[in-house]
């Protein structure tokens, strides 16, 4: 009942399954936690099933699987939160906890939601993740707001069952599906670390609309963050290190209203194993649309704003009109006051030239070729002095052309990526020069 807690001893519990159907308060949630965090060891066929309100379940280490549950072409969830509202899954540890190898196509989602409003997934670690399945997927079949929270997870050592991209559903987290997309789901993914992870293109898949991405850090990972489905969506204060991977890139972006701002990426290598040429990769790439696209298709880019993102040593920094079959340009695209340095092949492709309102203006490359004019709208190439080297990333430095450079007026632009105050003549590029912010990137 409301306000209980069962405390789970230390030790090894195997083939234990969780199944909770009960109603927490806010002021008195039901709570099923380790007796010491990290010490509860849960083996062999072990999973927790979630449904009611104000459920949490803390402190547990899922290790050692054998003999686990298979539905058809499924793996039943370690977690699954059904029509589960704030309900939370705290501090738990999943270590590759994973089918056999004969299992690796069967659908295994290590993390599942299917319904529910105010859910918190935070500060658990997700490692070595094998076969096909997202870690976290929110299903959303409901198309309700759902106002979800994945902040503070570790996500390490992912390995593809084939090459990177050969097989689809091998994401670290994916937000919605293509039947609702077109809802809102105001999802929050916040403050992770997503490190050695390879599985498809898309790390982080967003299929819903008004979620919000920021202060993740990403590191020696292939793939990246893509806006698959879904509008109105922000990234914003991320840390993408593709330490030269290939077929890498930091944020995807195919629908309308979004904003990418204050981003960090670095070492994308755009090119696939076998060395042929990709159309989904790049530092950030906005995609051509499909005309009359079906929910599961590409969506014309409409309002996007790119704003105020450092790039460093990529192949390819900014990429437009990008395209899988798509022929629907962007439209009312606005590209500004980014930052590319050490470019090596194109640091502002535009394959297909955007529409509309659309304007790239107040854009400042070193070392790199571009398909923009010096001196038209503020953009230019500057010789030297834009960024320098630093233990955490490259940083403006005095001096910089970045800084005082942005033209333009954002309201959503008040901080930088360190999260320090912007000035009112604000820099290019995601960092504001002298601002003290603390937000480094994880390592």
């Amino acid at each position: 009942s409301a306000g209980t807690e069962i405390i789970l001893a230390n030790g090894t519990w195997n083939n234990v399954f969780i199944d909770i159907d009960k109603n927490g308060t806010d002021s008195e949630p039901i709570i099923i936690s380790a007796q010491n965090p990290g010490s509860v060891f849960m083996t062999g066929n072990s999973r927790v099933y979630m449904r009611g309100n104000y459920l949490t379940v803390s402190g547990l280490v899922f290790q050692n699987p054998s003999n686990l549950v298979v539905s058809g072409s499924t793996i039943e969830p370690i977690f699954e939160l059904n029509k589960c509202d704030n309900c939370k899954v705290l501090n738990n540890k999943i270590d590759s906890y994973n089918g056999t190898e004969a299992q690796k196509t069967l659908k295994f989602k290590w993390v599942y939601i299917v319904d529910g409003q105010h859910n918190e997934i935070a500060h658990n670690s997700f490692i070595g993740k094998y076969g096909i399945g997202s870690i976290i997927n929110d299903n959303r079949s409901l198309g309700n707001a759902d106002y979800l929270k994945i902040h503070h997870n570790y996500f390490a050592d992912r390995t593809p069952i084939n090459g990177i991209n050969d097989d689809n559903d091998q994401d670290a987290i994916r937000i919605g599906t293509s039947t609702t997309s077109l809802s809102d789901s105001f999802s929050e993914v916040y403050n992770n670390f997503f490190h050695n992870y390879f599985g498809e293109i898309e790390i982080i898949s967003n299929k819903s609309g008004q979620n919000k991405y920021y202060n993740n850090t990403f590191r020696n990972f292939g793939g990246g963050l893509t806006l698959r489905h879904g509008n109105n969506c922000e990234v914003y204060g991320n840390y993408f290190f593709a330490e030269n991977n290939d077929f890498t890139l930091g944020v995807r972006l195919i629908g309308e209203g979004h904003k990418v701002y204050n981003n960090y990426i670095e070492g994308i290598n755009s090119f696939k194993p076998n060395g042929s040429s990709s159309s989904v990769t790049g530092g950030i790439n906005v995609m051509n649309g499909v005309t009359n696209s079906a929910l599961n298709q590409y969506y014309q880019v409409k309002n996007a704003q790119v704003i105020n993102n450092t790039f460093v040593n990529c192949d390819y920094a900014i990429r437009i009109g990008t395209s899988l079959g798509g022929t629907e340009e962007p439209e009312n695209l606005t590209v500004a006051n980014n930052v590319m340095l050490n470019t090596s092949i194109n640091a502002y492709q535009i394959t297909t030239a955007p529409s509309g309102t659309s304007i790239s203006e107040g854009n400042i490359t070193q070392s790199g070729n571009w398909d923009l004019t010096n001196g038209v709208n503020n953009n230019q190439t500057v010789a030297s002095g834009l960024l320098d080297s630093n233990t955490e990333f490259y940083r403006v430095i005095s001096g910089s052309a970045a800084i005082d450079a942005a033209i333009g007026s954002y309201s959503f632009l008040t901080d930088d990526i360190l999260g320090g105050a912007r000035a009112t003549n604000f820099d290019a590029g995601a960092e504001e020069f002298g601002a003290n912010g603390t937000n480094f990137p994880y390592k």
